[in-house]
């Protein structure tokens, strides 16, 4: 049986969205192997961790093109767009390697943070965008409601540097997220 439209094309989508969940894995066992050696960064982490889960959640979305049934160029490379920009997410939050003894998660997060909610935000306007731009659904939907106060919160994250805001922001994302998938899109109660 030959391969659908929808499943050539997700190939290329998953292989970069697996690159991004395998740096950020990579990452968590670099810092669980490094035996206390790393200075640890509870907002960091939870951003990462964060990030990880919104990566699958944006694979397991991406289902819901299963049934288009021609896609044009500009919409496959459209497709790639918010996998692409969930990889250089990844890539900012989570060192590349953790060599230095004394590697402070801290001072990266310090460092990073303003490139980090720029290209969050980036991804989150893209998504909220990518449907009705590409395939016509209607951007005053119920279901874009919580991506649009993710994407209002976002750049308060790169324009305050206080780090209680920033773990009070992971946190009041990671919410409405979760709040999302179990009232508005029925994914975390929904099977294939």
């Amino acid at each position: 049986m030959p391969m659908t439209p929808f499943e050539y094309l997700s190939v290329l989508v998953s292989i970069v969205l697996a690159l991004g969940i395998t740096h950020l894995l990579s990452g968590l066992s670099s810092i669980l192997r490094s035996e206390g050696k790393v200075r640890l960064c509870p907002i960091q982490l939870s951003w990462s961790l964060l990030v990880l889960v919104l990566q699958l959640s944006v694979w397991w979305r991406y289902w819901d093109f299963r049934d288009q049934a021609s896609w044009g160029l500009f919409q496959f490379m459209s497709l790639l767009v918010l996998p692409a920009l969930s990889y250089l997410v990844a890539r900012i939050i989570m060192p590349d390697v953790i060599r230095d003894n004394t590697y402070d998660m801290r001072a990266h997060f310090d460092q990073v943070h303003q490139e980090f909610f720029w290209v969050f935000f980036g991804a989150i306007l893209f998504s909220i965008l990518f449907r009705p731009l590409l395939f016509g659904h209607p951007l005053w939907a119920w279901e874009n409601l919580p991506g649009a106060v993710i994407a209002l919160l976002t750049p308060s994250g790169a324009l305050v540097s206080d780090r209680r805001w920033h773990g009070a922001l992971v946190f009041l994302i990671a919410a409405i997220w979760l709040g999302a998938g179990v009232f508005l899109w029925g994914d975390l109660m929904q099977s294939m």
